[in-house]
């Protein structure tokens, strides 16, 4: 296959910008204007977007693009539903890893047959979330030649970016920044909630109370290489049209790469952890384990349901590669982290890092956060701006900041203040912030498109980016508050 870099080219876009002019823009609704954005990226007006078409697919490319799973459900009766899970005690420290061993395979079944397409599945439904096409975040040098065009889905496996893993992170033979993809899918109680929110005007965030039974997992890869991260050898590989270096100020372009699957986490809607109402879990894979196939070689790293917020001891002791046995919360493998023994074997998988003070977090985020944590502070405020995730600076922690970003958050959606404002919760969901929040931002560049350039037809895609470097932009959810490794 002939790899290609390709500059950013929306066609599209430019037949569409021509039918609407800044003027116009505020006077239609927000459904029209849902439409019209749907249009940039999509040729059906009545579907949302696949994925990013800022960046072409390349010359060469024969292989299919990224599909949205988008049929949401009309309705959902919860009373009806019986998970094999259910009877499992995930905060025992004996039965954690079956409890997550079960919620993988039913997250598996069906999908691994046909490639995580999982519109194809026969066995249930899985959906993906809207809205997690574009950000609009460019970047682009004086020349032109160097352009990155934001976090948004690639076209081949529609995998969004997420933090750059920094050399050593992964593993101690990794000398490089390598790039982090990933993809999210939800069942059927997910999908009816992703349909509500999105079923008006405009997406609503008070409508993301997911139900009991939502199960979400997300696929997270790397293309760092075997020969830096030798316990990837085996993972599944995908082709996936990524940019060409972690650096965005130096990005040429996008091309298909090779990425191996390293992470995989899972988010259960659980009324058994009695204040969150969720449990997140995270594995790795690890090529050591016995298994035919890939999937068979994925180990729990661990399990959370809260903060445990009462527990500051060592929140200040990095690295952070430590059990601590204070946590009642938490609940972490230690035969997976790091020691004086990791790397004797290859193919055994090692975590380098954990979340703050030991608590449950996955090889690849932030080891000044947590995933519970982090995905309690997914919410937006009134004027559509981001929540703070945690502190991500290099500054000790005191009790009063740990205890804002650690604090109990119920599950559902409710309301956190923080800094004078109001910020409702979309009940631990970044895929319905991050969706609302890249919608309303849209929105608001299309709007300083000048209607003369319209009406003319002489709008091109420098004029977009021109629009939104003269938006004030809504903030980018982000798990350490960079995306690039410099």
């Amino acid at each position: 296959m002939k790899i290609t870099k390709t500059r950013a080219i929306c066609g599209s876009m430019l037949l569409l910008l021509t039918a609407i002019g800044c003027k116009e823009n505020k006077k239609l609704s927000d459904s029209q204007l849902l439409s019209i954005t749907q249009q940039l990226f999509s040729n059906d007006n009545e579907r949302f977007p696949d994925y990013n078409t800022f960046y072409k697919v390349p010359d060469g490319y024969s292989g299919k693009t990224f599909e949205l799973s988008q049929d949401y459900p009309q309705t959902y009766d919860s009373t009806k539903a019986k998970y094999p899970w259910q009877d499992i005690d995930f905060t025992d420290k004996n039965k954690y890893q079956n409890y997550m061993d079960t919620v993988l395979k039913y997250c598996f079944e069906g999908n691994t047959d046909h490639d995580f397409k999982v519109q194809k599945n026969t066995i249930r439904k899985w959906y993906h979330a809207p809205w997690m096409h574009n950000d609009d975040q460019y970047i682009v040098n004086t020349s032109h030649d160097s352009i990155y065009v934001g976090a948004g889905r690639e076209a081949l496996r529609g995998l969004t970016q997420e933090i750059t893993s920094k050399p050593g992170q992964i593993h101690d033979l990794q000398k490089n920044p390598s790039q982090t993809w990933a993809i999210a899918f939800y069942n059927e109680p997910g999908g009816y909630t992703f349909g509500k929110v999105w079923k008006g005007q405009s997406p609503d965030i008070n409508k993301s109370d997911f139900p009991e039974g939502t199960v979400c997992f997300k696929l997270i890869f790397t293309d760092a290489p075997v020969e830096e991260v030798p316990f990837l050898k085996g993972s599944l590989e995908w082709d996936a049209h990524i940019y060409d270096n972690t650096v965005k100020k130096d990005i040429k372009g996008k091309v298909v790469k090779k990425v191996r699957l390293l992470q995989v986490d899972i988010a259960v809607k659980d009324s058994r952890a009695p204040h969150t109402q969720w449990a997140f879990g995270t594995f790795i894979y690890n090529n050591a384990k016995k298994g035919k196939d890939w999937y068979e070689k994925l180990d729990p790293v661990g399990i959370g349901w809260d903060n445990d917020v009462d527990q500051m001891n060592d929140i200040n002791r990095f690295p952070n590669n430590f059990i601590n046995t204070k946590l009642r919360e938490n609940i972490l493998n230690a035969s997976l982290l790091k020691n004086s023994n990791s790397g004797n074997n290859p193919d055994q998988a090692y975590v380098t890092h954990l979340g703050i003070g030991g608590r449950m977090n996955g090889p690849v985020d932030n080891q000044r956060s947590s995933c519970i944590s982090c995905h309690s502070r997914a919410a937006l405020n009134s004027d559509y701006d981001a929540l703070d995730l945690a502190d991500f600076s290099n500054k000790a922690y005191d009790t009063v900041m740990f205890k804002e970003f650690f604090q109990k958050v119920k599950g559902g959606v409710q309301t956190i203040n923080y800094k004078g404002k109001a910020y409702k919760t979309s009940d631990f969901s970044f895929q319905v912030s991050m969706g609302i929040r890249n919608y309303q931002n849209h929105l608001k560049i299309l709007q300083q498109i000048p209607s003369s350039k319209i009406q003319s037809k002489r709008v091109q895609f420098d004029d977009v980016i021109s629009a939104s470097e003269n938006t004030k932009q809504l903030p980018v959810i982000t798990r350490d508050g960079v995306i690039d490794a410099e």
